[in-house]
């Protein structure tokens, strides 16, 4: 009788202690698009979601509560506000996830949308997790990446500033992915906010503030440009987040047979899996 009553209290406080994964109409994800810039842009309005419409789609008919709404770098937009304004968006959208009933909240982004996802995730406390698909955006590598013109960008940027210039527009030039190059206006701050290898845009940077608490899941195309273009700056495109990161045990990178684009579409189950997972 008292093993039967120890083995009872031992049971119950095993299932006390145990960590449930949450469900998914508790989960609410942010879903941050790439970098804009494209190559023939149709007129009026672009879909910045074309990209994460298909990942966008799956989790909601999982029951996962989603929130996709054009930020600074868009289509329609390119960079018209700075890293810290789209951080207070993206405040506004995990707002709306928390009305819809989210008790946790995972910032997703695809591109560029990676490190502001990181950067978000490191200076707020409501985050439970950070999604990662082909991540882009490395302004601290960008020098060895595109050396050709972009220290030129960045030092144009700074001599503005330096000018008492910095909030008057002016043409930029940036890269989609070493496909192409093209213009675009904004102010020299707005820019270095993103751009410069020392700010707050940076993905090595907001990779090294993201609390130990908060999970990261990166998923990478095996046929992403991007891979050589981190190998001109000596470093492993598949292992650069994770290794700034802090150790956690639901932190993962995967690799899949995908293309830069592709890769949230391709990459749905992963994800869910994922999201599944969570405590």
């Amino acid at each position: 009788m008292k093993k039967l009553v120890i083995f009872i209290i031992a049971a119950l406080f095993i299932q006390s202690h145990q960590v449930f994964a949450a469900e998914p109409k508790d989960i609410g994800v942010v879903l941050l698009h790439g970098w804009g810039l494209l190559k023939n842009p149709p007129p009026g309005h672009v879909n910045p979601h074309r990209r994460n419409q298909p990942l966008a789609d799956a989790l909601k008919a999982e029951g996962f509560v989603v929130i996709q709404e054009e930020l600074p770098w868009g289509p329609n937009r390119i960079i018209d506000a700075s890293f810290d304004d789209a951080m207070l968006e993206i405040d506004a959208q995990v707002e709306k996830l928390k009305a819809q009933g989210a008790k946790k909240i995972v910032i997703a982004g695809h591109s560029m949308g990676t490190p502001m996802a990181l950067g978000y995730a490191a200076r707020r406390t409501t985050v439970n997790g950070v999604i990662g698909l082909a991540p882009g955006h490395h302004p601290e590598l960008m020098p060895l990446m595109y050396p050709d013109f972009y220290p030129k960008q960045i030092a144009k940027a700074k001599e503005a500033v330096a000018a008492g210039q910095g909030d008057q527009k002016t043409s930029f030039e940036a890269a989609q992915c070493c496909t192409f190059y093209q213009s675009f206006w904004t102010t020299p701050r707005i820019y270095l906010s993103y751009f410069d290898p020392d700010g707050p845009g940076t993905m090595g940077g907001n990779a090294k503030l993201l609390k130990r608490s908060i999970p990261v899941l990166m998923i990478y195309g095996n046929k992403d440009v991007i891979f050589e273009l981190v190998s001109r700056a000596n470093e492993s495109y598949s292992e650069y987040v994770l290794a700034h990161v802090q150790p956690n045990p639901l932190n993962k990178k995967v690799v899949i047979d995908s293309d830069h684009g592709q890769v949230p579409a391709l990459a749905t189950q992963e994800v869910i899996a994922w999201l599944k997972a969570l405590p």
